[in-house]
């Protein structure tokens, strides 16, 4: 909203990051933090980045989003078959 003030933190400390070891990996880095914190695990603020672990985190999240609808897939068929084995089992309940 315009006119709005926001506060300011006086005090703010700054939180231990990775760096990154070029100019073009900065994406990879967010959606790693942010996976590892989705994850509830904190220990990727405190580590070193290299060109290789880079080119690891890329060859993973590609691997993620090639896999994906795979996974959907697998899972969606689970669900149908633990539906239908709940519908099973709920009409041999209710005769």
């Amino acid at each position: 909203m315009p006119g709005v003030e926001y506060p300011v933190e006086e005090n703010g400390v700054w939180l231990n990051a990775p760096k990154q070891p070029d100019g073009t990996s900065c994406g990879v880095l967010v959606i790693a933090q942010v996976y590892c914190m989705l994850k509830d695990s904190f220990r990727f603020t405190e580590a070193i980045v290299t060109n290789d672990d880079v080119a690891v985190m890329r060859l993973r999240i590609m691997w993620m989003m090639l896999m994906q609808p795979e996974v959907s897939t697998l899972a969606h068929k689970i669900a149908k078959a633990v539906d239908a084995t709940d519908l099973e089992l709920m009409a041999t309940v209710e005769t």
